[in-house]
């Protein structure tokens, strides 16, 4: 990945060990819930905003102003629960091949695949009253997953 992405995530993954390492000392407060919360949200948040980032990035190389215009209504200002499955549907609508790269990856990667969609679960789960269910070691684990997935979309989109 280029290092405006790597950068996103390096940030997002210090803040998650400074949480991880507050509740490790702090695992009877009654803010871990609250922390585990926000951990999903940044980590969720973090996925989606990397993978609307590096195909906004892609779509517009060599694009008119106008294309970009439309791709950033399209992309980058929507709102996208990036589960796999959501992934695939936009890759599909925009390169067929890049949708069946994607696809094979996640047949040969199932673990990862249920990790990334667990955490985008927690993000809508939370988002719609209910309480996270989820450690911070399982949501830090979690977004690694989410992370390596876009490594290699990252690699599918750019090949």
């Amino acid at each position: 990945m280029n290092s405006e992405l790597n950068d996103i995530i390096d940030d997002a993954k210090r803040e998650l060990n400074r949480i991880k390492d507050w509740i490790s000392e702090n695992s009877f407060d009654n803010k871990v819930l609250y922390l585990n919360s926000y951990a999903v949200i940044k980590a969720s948040g973090t996925i989606e905003l990397v993978m609307k980032t590096m195909i906004f990035n892609k779509m517009t190389e060599n694009a008119s102003q106008e294309n970009i215009n439309y791709i950033t209504r399209m992309i980058l200002d929507s709102s996208f629960n990036p589960t796999t499955g959501k992934i695939e549907n936009l890759l599909q609508d925009l390169n067929s091949d890049w949708k069946l790269k994607f696809h094979n990856y996640l047949k040969d990667n199932s673990q990862k695949k249920s990790d990334l969609n667990s955490l985008i679960g927690q993000r809508n789960t939370f988002s719609h009253g209910s309480r996270i269910n989820m450690s911070i070691e399982t949501i830090i684990n979690d977004f690694n997953s989410g992370v390596e997935i876009l490594e290699e979309l990252f690699e599918i989109i750019n090949s």
